[in-house]
């Protein structure tokens, strides 16, 4: 009798610069062990096509992640990505990437500018560049299937990264990051094993008791009206994104719980 293959899921974690990425890796780590691998493209960006031949070679990998993976979340074969993916307020992104490279040990365009200048020096020094994604739209051009040097604040590019959050089953947050911990836990159980990833803080640059409101008025005060302004104005995709999931998470965690 004909039986269908069976599928294999595998963790998939997109992570996002200074989304608490470097924390869920950390426990990753901790639960998978050698079964959990961080893959990057070495310069370029990584595709399904890219995750299926690691697979197919690594077949006891339960769990990846990577910076620099272009969606969708499709593997040909047999294999089926379960993706964690969480979303911040794109200006405390922002400023906490700026505090990161400022005593990052790099040499890149983003540690080198963090270094020389203050936080509203680094904000127009990268705004007065046109092509440079990490200040423009940056979450959503990393969930959308267009290239990273595509044009921001398009259509095309803000209905792709919808289109890709619409199919997943579960959104974190930055904000809720415990909240986001315990719902993946919960949505990836048979593949923990039973077990939960840890709600561990890994590579932080602010203090746990600053809410959200506090650290987004310090730093847009730290930029003036002016600029401040001109960043919201670059980052209206990434805001209208977060804050639908924002409201997603107040709606989720007010709903009754089943006793």
């Amino acid at each position: 009798m004909y039986k269908p293959a069976t599928m294999a899921n595998v963790i998939f974690h997109h992570h996002l610069f200074k989304n608490a990425g470097t924390s869920v890796d950390v426990a990753l780590r901790r639960c998978f062990g050698p079964r959990w691998r961080n893959v990057e493209g070495e310069g370029r960006e990584l595709t399904g096509q890219d995750l299926g031949a690691l697979l197919a070679g690594e077949p006891e990998l339960c769990a990846i992640s990577s910076h620099t993976f272009r969606p969708p979340f499709e593997v040909p074969g047999d294999v089926r990505l379960l993706p964690i993916v969480l979303l911040r307020h794109p200006l405390d992104r922002v400023r906490s990437a700026y505090e990161f490279e400022r005593q990052q040990v790099a040499d890149t365009m983003g540690t080198r500018l963090a270094k020389v200048h203050d936080f509203a020096g680094y904000v127009r020094a990268r705004l007065a560049q046109p092509h440079d994604r990490s200040i423009r739209n940056f979450q959503t051009n990393k969930l959308s299937h267009l290239p990273r040097n595509a044009a921001p604040d398009t259509a095309e590019e803000l209905l792709s990264a919808m289109g890709c959050l619409q199919r997943l089953p579960f959104i974190g947050l930055v904000e809720t990051y415990d909240f986001s911990m315990r719902v993946f836990s919960a949505k990836l159980s048979e593949q923990l094993g039973g077990q939960s990833l840890e709600v561990v803080r890994a590579n932080t640059t602010h203090k746990a008791e600053d809410s959200l409101a506090t650290r987004v008025a310090a730093a847009e005060a730290a930029l003036g009206e002016e600029l401040a302004a001109a960043f919201h104005a670059a980052n209206r995709q990434d805001q209208h994104l977060f804050d639908l999931i924002a409201w997603m998470h107040v709606q989720l965690q007010e709903a009754p719980q089943p006793r």
